[in-house]
């Protein structure tokens, strides 16, 4: 349940950060090359995607713990889109993969 919302918080600033004007367009994902071109309807989805994170998270955490999870989450995730996605390293795969593996780990255990 956690990996699943820490999944949405990704795709949400995943597609808020593919619409903003001020990055250079990766146009090597079909995802990065729609969100470009319908970015209102992009912002719209990449709210809600975050948004959904937070009742997730308080519902395995707890209200006051699970509010302060999902600040701490959407800062490190932001973060890190900020500094890793210029580099032009396939960040989407890479993070699709890493949350595949954790999610059968948490899954298992």
């Amino acid at each position: 349940m956690i990996t699943a919302s820490i999944f949405s918080v990704f795709l949400g600033c995943f597609c808020l950060y593919n619409t903003s004007k001020r990055i250079v367009p990766n146009n090597e994902l079909a995802l990065a090359k729609w969100l470009q071109s319908n970015h209102i309807l992009a912002k719209i989805i990449g709210f809600l995607l975050i948004l959904l994170g937070l009742p997730t998270i308080q519902f395995v955490l707890g209200n006051t713990s699970g509010l302060i999870s999902w600040i701490i989450i959407l800062s490190i995730i932001f973060s890190l889109l900020i500094i890793l996605a210029p580099l032009r390293k396939d960040i989407f795969v890479a993070a699709n993969l890493l949350f595949l593996l954790i999610l059968t780990l948490e899954l298992i255990f």
